[in-house]
């Protein structure tokens, strides 16, 4: 019974996204012929602002149709060492748009031939890759208000008391020095009978309340998430009989470990 309902609810999600995404695509084509016909409207602030928001829904429309499409797989036999050094070299040049960030990788020689879906497999790790920086950058832009903070506190403590010339503000954290040592990492090992697939990062951390929630769909911690970018790397873990788990949640250092079963191997 319970499968009954899990089938007519992802048969109703996969409906109404195909409904709401032929309209959005006819709305977006209709502001490109206004903005074309009337190029004075990008003055205005509130264009820039319509756009934006469609944008944004029209991302929370291809999550949805990731995260229902997480179970549909094409498996072929993949050689695991190759692949992910594959991969490694196409995603690098991302990391080239963000200032002084690490990209490392420790891939083992001797990983076994896996029968996986490619491009599931490349959307997991694009995530868990993606959820690193972003986790990166919210660490940093946390320690600039801190520090713009205590600058402010400083400031208003040497209006109010007695400063000799000598005296001289706290040195706070630079920009480099809140940028240093950044990096995220891609490890991929056997332990046993699973091949496992770590992701590390050195961002902010998980809130630790949350900790339990985070592969739960809409559990968005992040302004304009939807909450379902986690979701769907575990549900293309568990297409291919394995699992995505947070095994290191500190700040600092979080780390997403994918295993999956050596018994798929060819």
């Amino acid at each position: 019974m319970q499968k009954v309902i899990r089938d007519k609810s992802r048969f109703l999600l996969s409906a109404v996204t195909h409904e709401m995404r032929n309209p959005l695509t006819l709305i977006q084509s209709y502001l490109q012929l206004v903005e074309g016909q009337y190029p004075q409207i990008r003055n205005s602030s509130y264009w820039e602002i319509v756009k934006d928001e469609l944008c944004h829904l029209n991302h929370i429309l291809n999550d949805f149709s990731l995260y229902q499409n997480g179970i549909h797989t094409s498996m072929e036999p993949t050689p695991m060492s190759d692949w992910l050094r594959a991969y490694i070299r196409t995603i690098s040049p991302v990391f080239n748009n963000f200032a002084e960030i690490d990209f490392l990788q420790e891939i083992s020689d001797d990983l076994p031939i896996l029968s996986i879906d490619s491009d599931k497999m490349r959307q997991l790790l694009d995530n868990l890759i993606r959820n690193s920086l972003e986790a990166i950058e919210q660490k940093r832009q946390g320690m600039r208000e801190g520090a713009a903070a205590q600058d402010m506190d400083t400031q208003n403590t040497m209006l109010q008391d007695t400063v000799t010339k000598d005296m001289q503000p706290e040195k706070h954290q630079s920009e480099k020095e809140i940028r240093q040592a950044d990096s995220v990492k891609v490890s991929a090992y056997m332990k046993g009978s699973f091949l496992h697939i770590d992701v590390t990062d050195t961002g902010c951390g998980v809130d630790l309340e949350k900790s339990s929630s985070v592969f739960e769909p809409f559990a968005s911690g992040k302004e304009n998430g939807t909450g379902l970018g986690l979701p769907i790397c575990r549900r293309i873990a568990q297409a291919h009989g394995g699992t995505v788990r947070l095994s290191c949640g500190c700040w600092g250092k979080t780390q997403f470990q994918v295993s999956l079963p050596a018994e798929s191997r060819i």
